[in-house]
């Protein structure tokens, strides 16, 4: 369903997702994820947060555990700093065979098609709220044990001071990269097309401090 829309040519990215339940003989033991999490992704941003139910329960009824390689939104004063990522292929066990990969990701038409779409739309949004923007001719690739990424650092400067990183990050997601392009249009299809309510998944995850940052 989701191919006849691309031709109809309303859509050029839709990211559709599958749930996947997996019922398990014992408890997970929270902490020896996370510290496993941790150690595999060193460079990433790995959490684990509290999720309660409806009503005034003393205990969280689960705990959400991730971790990610891209950073949404951070703040620091007046600057911000977004690192988008769009375009991706597995590692190999094979050093020849991985540089070969992170070789081709980074000339892929495909791939770099699709990380174009995320950042103009993100470089679109930014430009309404920063007075400055520092955005990279290009991508880079970046690894994580598991995927080579295209990355983008982007850098700007607030117009609004008062503006917190929560404000800006509410105006930037979803991103056509947990979403599609355009995205409204994308959206409106994956709620069509996705037989389950996403809730936390693909939503963003992070803490912010009294200032906004």
């Amino acid at each position: 369903k989701a191919l006849a829309v691309y031709a109809q040519g309303e859509v050029k990215k839709i990211v559709l997702s599958r749930a996947m339940d997996v019922e398990l003989d014992a408890p997970i033991a929270y902490d020896t994820v996370l510290a496993d999490l941790l150690r595999r992704n060193a460079h990433g941003y790995t959490f684990a947060v509290p999720c309660w139910a409806e009503g005034n329960q003393a205990e969280p009824a689960a705990v959400m555990l991730g971790a990610s390689p891209e950073l949404l939104v951070r703040r620091e004063g007046t600057r911000v700093f977004i690192n988008p990522l769009a375009g991706s292929i597995p590692r190999h066990a094979d050093p020849q065979e991985d540089q070969a990969r992170k070789n081709g990701l980074a000339i892929s038409e495909k791939d770099l098609r699709e990380h174009s779409y995320v950042v103009n739309d993100i470089v679109r949004i930014l430009r309404e709220h920063c007075s400055t923007l520092d955005v990279p001719p290009g991508p880079s690739v970046i690894g994580t044990d598991a995927l080579w990424h295209l990355s983008t650092f982007i850098a700007g400067e607030l117009k609004d001071p008062a503006m917190t990183a929560l404000d800006l990050a509410c105006k930037l997601h979803p991103t056509p990269a947990i979403c599609g392009f355009p995205t409204a249009q994308a959206f409106g299809h994956i709620q069509a097309l996705e037989p389950f309510d996403r809730e936390y998944f693909a939503g963003l995850v992070g803490w912010q401090r009294e200032c906004g940052d």
